[in-house]
């Protein structure tokens, strides 16, 4: 029998949604940029910014899934994933921080990917392992809020950060945000040593992980396979509004305060982005949920021609 749903146990479920934002927020769009234009020529540097961020994107698409099927695996649950992820990511950031080139730069990129993706494959199962079907959907709504949240704050905080001369902050900042959500899912899942909604995998019946991957490209989870590059397409497209826009206010529209303008650009699309989580989120059931996704992306494709 599923446990009834309680609002605190729903926000604790999705505290890593809000702190991973933030902290994705108050690097990436400010302080990235900034740390590329240290190590590499101004006529490349937008080569290079771009190189980073396929190279992430790259890290991510790979290393997610892999973690997420170890975490189903796992007899231990999911959470010494996040925490592992967690502790790497903060103990990744001075790697990042001091990055004397961009070789460095690439491989500070790279662990914190591994890093961020090792919290964010069993992340994405913490709904459905506590909360009953009938739930999901407004689960998901707080988890879009969250993640919206996180986008606002990370980017508002980050950009009056670097504008002010706080780099350093900015990184402590990034870091705080995910050691507080680690607290607060640690809190929130112990003594939960038995996962509601996950089927107990039996020894003998296990199959190596690869073909378990492998196994998306089967008709069962097929559609699962085009959910992810949905995803993935969908990330390509807000990335890469968010990775160029501080040399494009700073280079094409030679704006005083890149740090800062950005930062409020990045906030002000999140708060757009909120207004619609919750209530698309109550819509999204078994039998809407295809509606609401064909009418978001109408909207979406229309959206230039206004």
């Amino acid at each position: 029998m599923s446990e009834p749903v309680r609002g605190a146990r729903v926000g604790a479920l999705n505290a890593y949604w809000l702190a991973l934002n933030v902290s994705n927020n108050a690097l990436d769009p400010v302080v990235l940029p900034i740390l590329v234009e240290g190590v590499v020529a101004p006529g490349v540097k937008n080569s290079a910014l771009a190189a980073l961020g396929a190279v992430g994107l790259l890290v991510a698409v790979v290393w997610q899934p892999v973690v997420g099927a170890a975490s189903d695996r796992s007899p231990r649950g999911r959470l010494p994933f996040l925490l592992v992820g967690t502790a790497a990511f903060v103990a990744c950031l001075p790697l990042l921080a001091f990055a004397p080139s961009f070789a460095g730069l690439l491989v500070a990129t790279i662990a914190l990917q591994l890093a961020s993706n090792t919290i964010q494959g069993p992340l994405q199962a913490l709904i459905p392992d506590y909360l009953a079907p009938a739930a999901y959907g407004a689960a998901s709504g707080v988890k879009t809020v969250f993640e919206v949240a996180g986008t606002v704050i990370g980017g508002f905080a980050g950009g009056q950060l670097v504008s002010a001369g706080r780099l350093p902050l900015t990184f402590a900042f990034a870091g705080g945000a995910l050691l507080a959500a680690a607290v607060v899912t640690a809190v929130a899942l112990r003594g939960q040593r038995s996962r509601p909604h996950r089927v107990a995998i039996d020894p003998s019946r296990h199959v190596p992980l690869w073909r378990s991957i492998h196994s998306l490209a089967t008709p069962p989870l097929r559609p699962y396979l085009w959910w992810l590059v949905n995803r993935y397409l969908a990330a390509i497209a807000f990335t890469s509004i968010r990775a160029f826009a501080f040399y494009f206010v700073q280079d094409y529209l030679g704006l005083p305060n890149p740090a800062a303008v950005v930062g409020n650009l990045i906030a002000t699309i999140g708060l757009v982005v909120g207004v619609a989580a919750l209530p698309f989120g109550a819509l999204v059931t078994r039998e809407q949920r295809r509606g609401v996704l064909v009418a978001a992306m109408l909207v979406g494709q229309a959206r230039p021609h206004c």
